[in-house]
């Protein structure tokens, strides 16, 4: 569900409530850190009242010390009593006073210092980087505040009363039994460090924050119930005007929002019963229209489509009124275009036949020049059928010669593969040859002087199975290279063979061709002279026909003359009924135009009625 979709009422709680709980948080989390703050600051301010305090202590016990109510320090140093002195100097005093009351004072005292005599006051921690800070002469205090609790540091500073155990001169006894420093009055030393627990000031801080989280839960709890009637006073007239405009969404004119008063909401409400009113009463004049409108839409579509259904009907009787005469004209157009036809025919025929009497008599004589011809190609043709039998007669020579040469060849190879494989055998036996020096070598190497000269002969004997190795290797890559050769020579052999084949078959081809053609031209010198007598008897029998066709090509001149004056008419008769047939066209496409268009506006207005329908007007709902 998305945020836009939930209910106004809810936003408005949502929104208010989510502002007032904010603020509510931002002034508790204020009020409970000013309380903490305070807390602390008492803490810090009773750190300074007991400070101060022991301050106090030790100038009044110095005062007395000088005021001689007390045994002054020299005195007490002289007689030797070191507990009495100790007890008699102002800042131990102050020491004493800080210490007996601090665990009802809910405090923690110490003095730390650099080398201190008493190593109970060793710094440690964050002491040592307060020491440094007072030390400096800078300060007047030094806080450092830390989660469960606070220190405050305050420096001593060396009085006069000091001097007697820390002055001159440096590295003398001192009356307590330790070592002069050598310090000067003023200078600070050491300090006084008041640590205190916050456990009371967080307790007051969780105190608080429960207070001030129940009386803020109350003033929430209080402002929701107020704005929960606030929004619902506000948005009930809303919520009815939402089921206003709701009942007007579904077509229910007669609906009204009830003004209840004169703010924005009333006028609101004002404005939507002024729409309804004015929506209302464009419906109700929007059906009465819609009513006329229909029936003269259904007047206009029946005698739209009586009106179409004629002009279809002439429609059809035209287009096949148009299609006779076409085919009418056609058929004019046709006979007229033979007529015009058989006159040129007639007129190339006379010309023909002209052309032909003469193609005639120049066909005699060239027939009879074509027999002397055939007589000689007759002749020519004998001697080249002789001359073929005696090419037949070499090439069946040359193809047996050639089949010896291959069987030749073939054994050529058969030998060089033997001297191969006897080759192979002598580097075979090199190779042993080789193996036998070098063992005898090393078996002559071990008889020592004995068997250095049979090392030689050994060694003679390595390097000549290595030569006859090495000569057997040459022979036998020449004779790899022969056998190459002798392959290639096989191969050519074979396909000279083959052509050799195919050439004496050529021949006897062409020894037969000659023999066909020798038969041929004696049956074409035959053919040639009944040909010159047909070709006499074709003369006489064209001067007939020629004479025949000029009596014939006077009376087509007269058909073509007739036949053009009825294609004029037909052509004419044949535009004017285009023009008829193209008028009525348009005439049907206009009345099916207006008949669409009465169909498509009654289903506009049977739409419109329809959907105005779907409002309820007043005198509706009255039943008026």
């Amino acid at each position: 569900m998305h945020v836009r979709d939930v209910s106004l009422k809810i936003k408005v709680l949502a929104m208010t409530l989510a502002g007032v709980v904010v603020i509510a948080l931002i002034i508790a989390s204020m009020y409970i850190r000013d309380i903490s703050k305070i807390a602390e600051e008492n803490i810090l301010e009773k750190s300074r009242a007991v400070v101060f305090t022991v301050e106090a202590a030790r100038e009044a016990m110095a005062e007395k010390l000088a005021q001689g109510v007390i045994t002054d320090l020299e005195t007490l140093a002289s007689e030797g009593d070191r507990e009495k002195l100790l007890a008699a100097v102002p800042i131990i005093t102050a020491i004493d006073v800080a210490s007996r009351n601090a665990e009802a004072g809910n405090y923690a005292f110490r003095v730390p210092k650099f080398e201190p005599r008493n190593p109970a006051n060793e710094p440690e921690g964050v002491e040592i980087e307060a020491l440094r800070q007072l030390e400096s002469g800078k300060l007047d205090e030094y806080v450092v505040a830390e989660r469960h609790q606070i220190r405050y540091f305050r420096p001593v500073r060396l009085s006069s009363e000091c001097l007697l155990c820390h002055g001159d001169p440096a590295g003398a006894p001192d009356p307590a039994g330790g070592v002069k420093e050598g310090w000067r009055e003023g200078e600070v030393h050491g300090a006084f460090e008041i640590i205190s627990s916050l456990d009371a000031a967080k307790a007051i801080g969780s105190k608080a924050t429960v207070n001030i989280s129940a009386f803020t839960g109350g003033v929430m709890l209080l402002l929701g119930v107020a704005l929960f009637f606030i929004v619902r006073l506000v948005l009930k007239p809303i919520v009815s005007y939402v089921d206003a405009f709701k009942a007007a969404s579904t077509g229910d004119l007669t609906v009204r929002a009830e003004v209840r008063a004169k703010d924005e909401v009333g006028r609101i409400a004002h404005f939507f019963n002024d729409f309804i009113g004015t929506l209302e009463g464009m419906v109700r004049e929007v059906k009465g229209v819609a009513g006329s409108t229909e029936r003269i839409s259904q007047d206009l579509a029946a005698s739209s489509e009586e009106t179409a259904a004629s002009l279809h009907e002439i429609r059809v009787n035209t287009e096949g009124m148009k299609n006779k005469i076409i085919h009418l004209d056609s058929e004019v157009s046709s006979s007229s275009k033979s007529a015009i036809d058989v006159d040129v025919y007639l007129s190339r025929l006379s010309e023909l036949i002209g052309d032909q009497a003469s193609a005639i008599n120049e066909s005699s004589a060239s027939i009879e020049e074509m027999t002397a011809s055939i007589t000689n190609i007759a002749k020519a043709a004998e001697e080249k059928l002789r001359i073929a039998s005696e090419l037949e007669t070499t090439a069946l020579d040359g193809q047996t010669e050639m089949e010896e040469t291959e069987q030749m060849i073939k054994k050529v190879a058969a030998s060089a593969s033997v001297i191969m494989e006897m080759i192979q055998i002598i580097q075979d036996i090199a190779s042993k040859t080789n193996l036998l020096a070098m063992n005898a070598a090393i078996e002559a190497a071990h008889a020592g002087d004995f068997g250095k000269g049979f090392a030689v002969v050994a060694d003679e004997i390595r390097n000549l199975a290595e030569s006859s190795a090495e000569s057997a290797k040459q022979i036998t890559q020449s004779l790899g290279e022969v056998a190459d050769y002798i392959s290639v020579s096989e191969s050519s052999t074979v396909k000279t063979g083959e052509i050799f084949s195919r050439i004496v078959d050529q021949v006897k081809d062409v020894a037969m061709s000659m023999s066909e053609m020798k038969n041929a031209t004696h049956e074409l010198s035959i053919g040639a002279q009944q040909i010159l007598e047909a070709l006499g008897s074709l003369v006489s029998t064209t001067e007939e026909v020629k004479g025949s066709s000029v009596d014939m090509k006077d009376r087509v001149a007269a058909i073509v003359e007739a036949m053009r004056s009825v294609s004029a008419i037909s052509s004419d008769t044949k535009y004017g009924m285009e023009e008829i047939t193209l008028g009525i066209n348009e005439i049907y496409k206009a009345a099916e135009a207006i008949s669409k268009a009465g169909g498509d506006n009654s289903e506009s207005v049977s739409a419109l009625k329809e959907l105005v329908e779907r409002f309820t007007v007043g005198n509706e709902a009255t039943g008026a």
